[in-house]
């Protein structure tokens, strides 16, 4: 008799279970719901059973939340736990075996619940994610977590979060350099529109344009990947082109890439100290690095001029009059307008 009963609890308490885990599946049907409500109302017990395994989740919600569930989850580590797990799950027959009918579904009740916290801390905790943006003409140095040290340019953002298998960087608009700390473990991955960058500690520099971005290394090897970009997620596509120290590439947006170019490691981020050094940049990238360090705007007057050749260097604090020295080196004229405003024209007056 007693053999009898406890085999009815056990199966009552794993129809309860795997009810409980169906509807917190998320791919549940109207007709498994009818389903649950048929089998809760067949018995009292059902009912109580199906609780206990509501009240067990609960209670792990509020654990997870709180002081006591955070440091349970960062005292041990990830390794114990499964080791943990395996053995319990590989002796939960001998467990559920040696229980008195009376002490079944209470025990079943807390071998669950130990099976869930495991499970609880496991799962990768949410990533917490910081922002930085500059202003014009501001140049901000940043240490982060892992030591990495980065610089970011004017009028420039940035995301970073990171995890125990990777260190992320989304440049949101702008420039930055990085140094990056060595660390095998965790590669440092930035993200600048359908490009990816992957290294595992050197210095690089990265600029996002409106349509375009480009890495140039001044140490170490970089890995520039294309990039299948979904929503907050991006990952990298075909061969990487490898970039060492003195190399640099441009890729444009939804293009394949430019061919790798040769970069003097001297000139690599010569932006840090105030320089803006080019050399056979196009003239709209020039110019969208002057109205970053400007308070006015600088504007091109027609398409045609965007691709002009520039190979110049400036001070970053002669934005105010760099159109007037570009028209000296360019077949370009600047007319100032009213609102701070520069518009730059072709020296002929041709259109687009």
């Amino acid at each position: 008799m007693i053999t009898e009963v406890k085999m009815q609890t056990e199966q009552l308490n794993a129809q309860a279970r795997d009810w409980f885990t169906l509807m917190q599946s998320g791919a549940v049907t109207d007709v498994q719901r009818q389903q649950l409500q048929q089998w809760l109302s067949e018995s009292p017990a059902h009912a109580q059973a199906y609780r206990e395994y509501e009240a067990i989740w609960n209670d792990l919600g509020n654990l997870a939340a709180s002081e006591e569930g955070e440091a349970l989850r960062h005292s041990v580590a990830p390794g114990i736990f499964a080791r943990v797990f395996s053995s319990l799950a590989a002796n939960t027959g001998k467990l559920f075996a040696s229980m008195t009918p009376t002490a079944g579904a209470g025990a079943a009740v807390a071998a669950t619940l130990v099976v869930a916290l495991l499970v609880l801390s496991l799962r990768p905790q949410p990533v917490e994610r910081q922002s930085f943006v500059t202003a014009t003409s501001e140049v901000r140095a940043l240490t982060l977590e892992d030591g990495s040290l980065v610089t970011l340019g004017a009028k420039s953002e940035l995301n970073v979060w990171f995890s125990d298998v990777g260190r992320h960087i989304e440049l949101i608009r702008g420039q930055a350099f990085f140094d990056v700390s060595k660390d095998p473990a965790r590669p440092f991955w930035v993200q600048s529109g359908d490009s990816l960058v992957k290294v595992v500690g050197t210095q690089f520099d990265v600029r996002r344009g409106s349509n375009r971005t480009r890495v140039a290394v001044a140490e170490g090897i970089v890995n520039v990947f294309a990039a299948v970009v979904q929503g907050e997620d991006s990952k990298p596509t075909g061969d990487p082109v490898v970039l060492t120290a003195g190399k640099s590439v441009q890729k444009p947006m939804y293009r394949e890439f430019d061919e790798v170019s040769d970069v003097a490691v001297k000139d690599v981020a010569t932006w840090r100290q105030g320089r803006l050094v080019y050399r056979k940049a196009s003239l709209a990238e020039v110019v969208a690095d002057a109205n970053r360090y400007s308070e006015g705007t600088i504007a091109l007057g027609t398409g045609a001029l965007k691709d002009l050749e520039v190979t110049a260097a400036f001070k970053t604090d002669q934005m105010d009059v760099l159109p007037e020295m570009l028209a000296q080196i360019l077949p370009i004229v600047a007319y100032r307008e009213e609102g701070n405003r520069i518009l730059i024209m072709p020296r002929s007056g041709g259109s687009d």
